[in-house]
């Protein structure tokens, strides 16, 4: 079959439903594909990279949560997990930056990949006195700033309890 015959066969016309096999003999198989989206494991290499690509808007956002985690622990490492800039300390990722929000950008604090979380536990976790953190299960909270006065506003203590999430984490087993 020509040309037709192919259409029929992808894009689900009549031939196809009849049962008529319309595909050509030398037309490779068609993979499946899978149920993420792949293109988001490598899409930025570095945290260079990763800050190009941001809006104007967000990037003094972004730039100053990186140097508030730096801030409250210099030896935190910075580099790309989950496209988006991540700190680590002690061989786990501890915070992450995620830029992807609709109403601003948060500090994800979290005790990597590998720990078992439950989201219907309460954390045990007593370094945010001030009620910062929104948390997402046991292990996992973050930190919402919506624009630059608002992390002005809340700054001192945002370091106090990163500083306190980090330290946490490296005493961890």
């Amino acid at each position: 079959m020509g040309h037709s015959g192919r259409l029929g066969l992808h894009k689900g016309l009549p031939s196809e439903r009849a049962g008529v096999n319309c595909a050509v003999a030398d037309d490779p198989p068609v993979p499946a594909l899978p149920r993420y989206a792949p293109f988001m494991v490598d899409r930025y290499r570095s945290v260079e990279e990763y800050l190009a690509a941001q809006p104007a808007e967000r990037l003094p956002v972004i730039q100053a949560l990186r140097q508030l985690v730096l801030e409250a622990n210099p030896a935190a490492e910075e580099h790309i997990k989950w496209n988006s800039p991540s700190f680590v300390l002690a061989g786990v990722d501890q915070a992450t930056i995620s830029a992807q929000g609709k109403n601003g950008v948060r500090l994800v604090l979290h005790r990597g990949a590998t720990t078992a979380e439950n989201p219907d536990a309460a954390s045990a976790f007593i370094g945010d006195p001030n009620g910062l953190l929104t948390w997402h299960s046991d292990i996992r909270a973050s930190l919402l700033v919506t624009d630059l006065a608002d992390l002005e506003h809340k700054r001192a203590a945002a370091v106090e309890v990163v500083r306190a999430w980090l330290a946490e984490g490296t005493d961890s087993p």
